[in-house]
């Protein structure tokens, strides 16, 4: 799929630089388009790094209306974040995601792309 990055170095923090994403950039707004997405940039604004279960628990915690996940809703949670959102986000180079340790960490965010997420966030708790 395109994929140009180098996984074999977790979180190689010396190859990249600390720049922004270019607004012209598509796959940023692919990765923009989805609640669940632009939840999980808000989360890694507050933690920085951590692994896929934490954001697993987080997500499906603040997706379930009831305030009750059953341990199937986490798993299907987990299973779309491995398999499309954070794949999808790393790519945008949005997050760096190691797979292999299961890690994720936030990017630095354009400033644009920051005052987004934090507005749809707010937006969802509004009345």
């Amino acid at each position: 799929m395109g994929d140009n990055r180098d996984e074999s170095v977790p979180f190689d923090r010396s190859t990249r630089l600390e720049k922004p994403q270019q607004l012209s950039n598509d796959k940023i707004y692919q990765g923009l388009a989805s609640t669940r997405r632009r939840r999980l940039l808000y989360v890694l604004r507050e933690e920085t790094e951590c692994t896929v279960d934490h954001l697993a628990d987080i997500l499906t915690e603040w997706e379930d209306a009831n305030g009750n996940p059953s341990p199937d809703d986490h798993k299907k949670v987990r299973i779309k974040l491995v398999h499309s959102d954070l794949p999808l986000l790393a790519d945008a180079e949005l997050i760096a995601y190691d797979r292999e340790n299961e890690l994720v960490r936030a990017e630095p965010l354009h400033p644009l792309f920051d005052a987004v997420i934090s507005r749809s966030i707010d937006a969802e708790a509004a009345p």
